[in-house]
C-alpha cells in the first residue's frame, strides 16, 4: 500500500498589489497563508494551500503548521495512498478543523487524483472589493477589457447609500449584458432585508449572497418569502448538515469552496446542490495562483451548469506568485490537467517564505529562514 513519506509546509504573507478593504478584518496589504506538499513512498506529490486569518478560519500559518505536525500527521501515516478520501476519513474525528483538514484534503488528493481534463469550460467571475463606486466601476471595465470577463460579485456592506450607488454605477458601465451578483457578507440585519433584495431586483443581480447573518429558521423563511433575487448562502455553510433545513426556507444555492472547505466537503456540498436541482458558488478565498489553479480543477469536475460563475482571479491582484499564473481570455480559464504540485515555483516559493517545516515519519523541528 503508498504511504505518505513526508510533509513540507511554507509559512507565507503574500504582498498585494494595492491594498484591499475586507469585508472582516479591516484592511491589508498581504495574504498569510501556508502552502503544503505531500509526498509519497513512490515520489507523487501534491501541493495546497490556505489562507491563514483570524478573523476568517481562526489560524494563522504558524498555527496551522504546528496543527499539521502534531495532529494531521501522525493520523495520515497509515493512510491508503490509494483513495483519494483517506485524508479526509482521517481527519474527521478532529473537531473544529476545517482549515486544517481543507489544507491536507486538496494535497492528498493532488497526490493521489490529479485534476482530470475538463468536462466544460470554465466560467470565471471578477471579485470587486469595497471601495468608492467609480473605482469599483474602474476595475469592472479593467476585468473586462482585459481578460474579457463578463461576471462580476460585488462586496456589498458600505451602507445602503453607497451599494445603491455602486450597484446602479455598474450596471451602467456594464450594461445589461453583464452577470452582476452581490455579497455582504451579513453586514446586514433582516430590517433592512427588503430593501436590498428590492436594490438587488432593481439592479439586476444574478444572486444576493449572505445579505444578513443566514440562519435557516423561520425568520428567514417569512424574510425571503416572494423575494425576487436568489439568496445564496456562505458562511453558515461548512459541510452538507444544514442544506436541507436550508433549501426548506428557500435557499437552494450555497458556497462550495474547495480552498476553504476542502476538495473533498466541497464535492459533497456540490453533489448534494445538484441532486435538489440548487446551484452552487465555487467563490474566493484570497488565493494565489496556486489556489486558483486548485479552483479550476475543482469546477472542471462540476455537472453542466451547477455552478455561477467561479471566483478564480483573486490571484491578479497579488504583487508575487508561487506557481505558474491560469491563462485568463475571453472571460473563461484554460484548463487545468495533472498535479497542481507539478505548478509550484520553489524557487519563488523558497524566496518568499518566512519559515520552512519538513516532517518526515516523525515530527522534525521547523527551520526558520533568514531574511
Amino acid at each position: 500500500m503508498r504511504r505518505l513519506a513526508r510533509i513540507t509546509l511554507w509559512e507565507l504573507s503574500l504582498p498585494l498589489a494595492a491594498p484591499v478593504s475586507w469585508t472582516v478584518g479591516g484592511s491589508g496589504q498581504e495574504v498569510p497563508c501556508i502552502v503544503a506538499l505531500f509526498e509519497d513512498g513512490d515520489g507523487r506529490r501534491g501541493a495546497s494551500e490556505i489562507l491563514c486569518r483570524p478573523e476568517w478560519n481562526g489560524v494563522t500559518p504558524g498555527l496551522l503548521a504546528r496543527a499539521v505536525s502534531d495532529m494531521a500527521r501522525p493520523r495520515l501515516h497509515d493512510a491508503d495512498g490509494e483513495d483519494a478520501d483517506a485524508a479526509l476519513t482521517a481527519l474527521a474525528p478532529i473537531r473544529g478543523a476545517m482549515a486544517l483538514t481543507a489544507l491536507c484534503d486538496n494535497a492528498w488528493r493532488d497526490m493521489v487524483a490529479p485534476a482530470p481534463a475538463p468536462l466544460a469550460p470554465v466560467r470565471v467571475a471578477d471579485l470587486l472589493t469595497r471601495a468608492p463606486a467609480g473605482a469599483m466601476a474602474e476595475a469592472a471595465l479593467a476585468a473586462r477589457d482585459g481578460f474579457g470577463i463578463t461576471a462580476f460579485k460585488v462586496k456589498l456592506g458600505q451602507g445602503l447609500s453607497t451599494d445603491t450607488q455602486v450597484l446602479h454605477g455598474l450596471r451602467d458601465a456594464l450594461g445589461d449584458g453583464a452577470e452582476i451578483s452581490g455579497d455582504a457578507n451579513g453586514a446586514y440585519g433582516l430590517g433592512d432585508l427588503p430593501e436590498l433584495l428590492a436594490l438587488a431586483a432593481d439592479t439586476g443581480l444574478s444572486f444576493l449572497e449572505d445579505p444578513v447573518p443566514l440562519a435557516p429558521d423561520a425568520a428567514l423563511d417569512a424574510a425571503l418569502r416572494g423575494a425576487a433575487v436568489p439568496v445564496l448562502a456562505d458562511k453558515a455553510v461548512t459541510g452538507t448538515e444544514l442544506l436541507t433545513a436550508f433549501r426548506e426556507r428557500g435557499v437552494t444555492q450555497v458556497s462550495a469552496k474547495p480552498t476553504r472547505l476542502g476538495r473533498g466537503i466541497a464535492g459533497r456540498i456540490a453533489a448534494q446542490v445538484h441532486g435538489a436541482g440548487g446551484r452552487i458558488c465555487n467563490g474566493t478565498y484570497s488565493e494565489s495562483a496556486l489556489g486558483a489553479a486548485g479552483q479550476i480543477a475543482f469546477a472542471q469536475g462540476l455537472p453542466p451548469g451547477l455552478a455561477q460563475p467561479h471566483e478564480i482571479a483573486f490571484h491578479r491582484g497579488l504583487a508575487a506568485q508561487i506557481a505558474e499564473l491560469p491563462v485568463i481570455a475571453d472571460g473563461l480559464a484554460a484548463p487545468i490537467c495533472g498535479r497542481l504540485a507539478d505548478r509550484l515555483d520553489m524557487t519563488a516559493l523558497t524566496r518568499l517564505a518566512r519559515a520552512r517545516h519538513d516532517l518526515g515519519p516523525a515530527r522534525t523541528a521547523a527551520r526558520k529562514i533568514p531574511h
